[in-house]
C-alpha cells in the first residue's frame, strides 16, 4: 500500500473513531436511523419532555372532571403551543379529543413522537393515561412504553 492510500485509511479510520464516539447519527441506506436514546443526557432530555407535558396532562384532566367531555384542542383549554415549543426538544404539540401529541427535534432521531392519552372517562374522578413513544429507551420505565407506530398528528 502507498503512504498516500495509508494515510487514507488512517484518516479514514480516526474519522470513523470520532463519529462514534461523538455519537452523531449517520444515514443508514436511503432512510434515517430510528430514534433512540443512546446517552445519559438524551435521556434527561426525554424526561424534560414528559416533565413539560405534565401541565398539559393536568389541564386536561381538570376541564374533563368539570365538563364530562374531553378538551377537543389546545384553544379549549386556554393554552398556546408556544409554552410546550420555547422548549429545544418539543417542535410542536397537539390536543384532540384528550390525546397529547408531541412531535420531538431530531434530538432523538428522524419523526421521534410522544403520545398520551387517557384510558378512561373524561368525569372520572382519577384520569388514567397511557404514553408511548417511537424512541428506543434505554432505561426500563413504567410509565412510557416503546411503539415503533407512534406519529405526530396535527388532525
Amino acid at each position: 500500500m502507498s503512504s498516500k492510500g495509508m494515510m487514507y485509511l488512517l484518516i479514514s479510520i480516526f474519522l470513523g473513531l470520532v463519529i462514534y464516539v461523538l455519537g452523531i447519527p449517520l444515514m443508514k441506506g436511503s432512510g434515517y436511523e430510528k430514534p433512540a436514546i443512546r446517552t445519559a443526557s438524551e435521556n434527561a432530555m426525554f424526561f424534560e419532555v414528559v416533565s413539560l407535558m405534565q401541565h398539559l396532562k393536568l389541564s386536561v384532566a381538570e376541564l374533563a372532571q368539570d365538563t364530562g367531555h374531553w378538551p377537543a384542542n389546545l384553544e379549549e383549554l386556554r393554552l398556546d403551543k408556544s409554552m410546550f415549543t420555547q422548549s429545544p426538544y418539543i417542535d410542536n404539540v397537539n390536543l384532540k379529543a384528550g390525546v397529547i401529541s408531541a412531535d420531538l427535534s431530531t434530538t432523538f432521531g428522524h419523526d421521534a413522537a410522544l403520545i398520551m392519552k387517557p384510558t378512561n372517562e373524561p368525569h372520572s374522578f382519577r384520569v388514567d393515561w397511557k404514553c408511548e413513544t417511537n424512541i428506543q429507551l434505554n432505561v426500563k420505565n413504567n410509565f412510557c412504553t416503546f411503539n415503533e407506530a407512534v406519529k405526530f398528528s396535527l388532525i
